[in-house]
């Protein structure tokens, strides 16, 4: 079938080939990547795959759905994960610094020990989202959204390092 089960918890399956493809991109040598090129992962349903030790660095992951995927020990360092599906996503010891997460959706997503340094949080929902040992320094996010962080599991150490924005709807 197209799920399986862990823990109890239902999670898609990726098929044998697209997973095989994440896998090259991921490991791929970035030093040989064209110029100004991008890997582009716009709106791409990967739910549920496994790139942990993936080389994304600056991909645009825009609206993609990473719902169970395991980013585990990734570099995603500056890449457009803008209003992306990060639910329950393992992004445990990733390399995130300056990524763009507006509008991204990471509830019950583990972050622990993460490099969260310059990540735009804007808008995002990081309800139930493990933070522990987490660095924010220079994150930006709402003040209307100080309560998800504060609410997150760890990272309150943090805190006083980010940037807090007024919210949009304020002017």
């Amino acid at each position: 079938g197209p799920e399986q089960e862990k823990n109890g918890k239902v999670i898609p399956r990726i098929a044998q080939d697209i997973q095989a493809g994440l896998t090259i991109i991921g490991r791929r040598d970035a030093s040989n990547d064209p110029k100004g090129k991008r890997i582009n992962l716009i709106l791409a349903d990967v739910s549920g795959c496994d790139l942990k030790l993936a080389n994304l660095k600056n991909a645009i992951m825009l609206k993609a759905n990473l719902f169970m995927a395991n980013l585990n020990n990734s570099e995603l360092f500056d890449s457009d994960l803008r209003r992306a599906k990060l639910d329950e996503a393992f992004l445990i010891g990733t390399d995130l610094m300056k990524a763009d997460l507006r509008d991204a959706s990471l509830c019950g997503t583990n972050l622990r020990g993460a490099n969260l340094s310059g990540v735009d949080f804007r808008g995002a929902n990081l309800t139930g989202a493990n933070l522990k040992e987490t660095n924010l320094t220079g994150a930006k996010a709402y003040k209307s959204q100080r309560q998800h962080f504060f609410d997150a599991d760890g990272a309150i150490e943090s805190f006083d390092q980010m940037i807090w924005f007024e919210n949009p709807e304020k002017g």
